[in-house]
């Protein structure tokens, strides 16, 4: 167990501050804590040494996040909430104050226990919404979502947000459904979509008419999905529209 709350003039866990502790299962954060580094928490990779890896790492039971927290940057949990998928998920409960959230901050992957069982990021979101002070969801070091690999099948973008980056919802296998919220005058913030990447092949995307301030488009695959509706228009905001990533998705790959 870790429990910093009593370190009150803390705001900020740096770079790797606690990374590779195999057998840290409850985290307790302090509220005045802003940011927490790349890595900061993350768990050890496996090595190819299977068993040995089953064996030393227990994932985490208890995340109490800062009240306070603004930012969370590449792979600070990264394989924390590694679990056997016939187990109960993690509900990861993310603070109101958020406003990044970079790439694999609470991703993982998939792999086998030493008896075959599903090992894999049994992650969940506690409310099924992001933050409404969310501003940005992606990048960083980070190569996919920050809840790549998760159980997480709803993602709720709030209102403000304003740059979703290339991957940030890739990969997600359980992901089949994508919501833009507005605000009170009908309006989502958001300005660039870099990327939207679903693995599902029977999933949704809803609001899209509320992206009126969108102004680039990326590499969007949209797959094989299912779609609310027959026709996305694209708003008079948009500027810019192609490959902003590293692969070569069209913008409106299967759509169009």
């Amino acid at each position: 167990m870790l429990d910093l709350r009593g370190c009150t003039a803390l705001t900020l866990i740096d770079k790797a501050a606690f990374s590779n502790m195999p057998n840290l299962d409850e985290i307790y954060l302090p509220d005045n804590l802003e940011e927490i580094g790349q890595s900061a928490f993350s768990a050890p990779t496996w090595n190819g040494d299977r068993d040995v890896y089953v064996e030393t790492m227990d994932p985490l039971s208890v995340l109490v996040l800062p009240k306070n927290l603004k930012i969370v940057r590449s792979f600070a949990f990264n394989n924390q909430f590694m679990d056997n998928v016939e187990n109960e998920p993690f509900q990861l409960d993310l603070p109101d104050s958020l406003e990044l959230i970079e790439n694999d901050a609470f991703g993982g992957y998939m792999t086998y226990g030493k008896h075959g069982e599903v090992l894999q990021n049994n992650l969940v979101l506690a409310n099924e919404k992001l933050p409404a002070s969310l501003k940005k969801l992606g990048s960083g070091n980070g190569a996919y979502s920050p809840f790549s690999y998760s159980l997480i099948d709803t993602l709720v973008f709030p209102a403000g947000i304003e740059e979703i980056a290339y991957t940030a919802t890739s990969p997600m296998d359980y992901l089949t459904k994508i919501v833009f919220e507005a605000d009170e005058t009908g309006s989502s913030n958001l300005r660039v979509l870099k990327s939207l990447i679903p693995n599902s092949i029977d999933g949704e995307i809803v609001g899209w008419d509320n992206l009126k301030k969108l102004e680039v488009i990326g590499s969007i695959s949209f797959g094989d999905w299912k779609y609310d509706k027959e026709e996305y228009t694209i708003p008079s905001t948009v500027h810019t529209i192609g490959n902003l990533g590293s692969g070569d998705y069209g913008a409106f790959n299967t759509i169009i």
